[in-house]
């Protein structure tokens, strides 16, 4: 994919969607009929301090102890003024406003490189294979699988062991009979 139009807008630098194109099959995604589900997945967001862990806020930041957890960075509302606290507070909401926005360009875009690709007839078995595969690959690697294929083993060998059990007992019942 082509990276090379894309701007990037640093903390603290206006972002202005205006320029993008964010109309997929003539319908406008930002108005109140749209379909948002998108904005219901689950993101990591904690992930992203991961990624940064030498940057920090001059006297906003400590580090502490979250218990089996590991450490994370807290603000401590007492170390900043309250212009300072203003200034995040509105640094926050700005980038809260961003994310919105470019999930709604993300999904827009995405809708419409499916679209593209439906008419130009991309969307072969190959790629439906691979999009299940992919599916399937998820889900057998997700917790919740992992948690109930371990509790299936460990049923199934309880049954295999007390059937081996049974089997023992109604042969050595039918020899002391026999």
């Amino acid at each position: 994919m082509d990276t090379s139009h894309l701007e990037s807008h640093p903390t603290g630098q206006k972002f202005d969607p205006k320029g993008l194109d964010v109309k997929c099959a003539g319908q406008d995604y930002f108005s109140s009929g749209c379909e948002l589900d998108f904005l219901y997945q689950d993101l990591d967001l904690d992930s992203l301090n991961e990624d940064f862990p030498s940057q920090s806020v001059p006297r906003a930041m400590t580090e502490t102890s979250a218990g089996k957890n590991g450490s994370h960075l807290t603000a401590k509302l007492e170390d900043l003024t309250e212009v300072e606290q203003k200034e995040l507070k509105s640094e926050l909401t700005k980038l809260e406003a961003e994310i919105v926005i470019l999930c709604h360009v993300l999904a827009a875009k995405e809708r419409h490189c499916v679209e593209l690709k439906r008419k130009l007839g991309l969307m072969s078995l190959a790629g439906l294979k691979q999009n299940l595969s992919k599916s399937w690959h998820d889900v057998q690697v997700s917790n919740t699988y992992m948690k109930q294929r371990h509790q299936l083993c460990n049923t199934a060998q309880q049954k295999t062991s007390n059937q081996t059990a049974i089997v023992k007992l109604i042969q050595e019942m039918y020899r002391v009979q026999y």
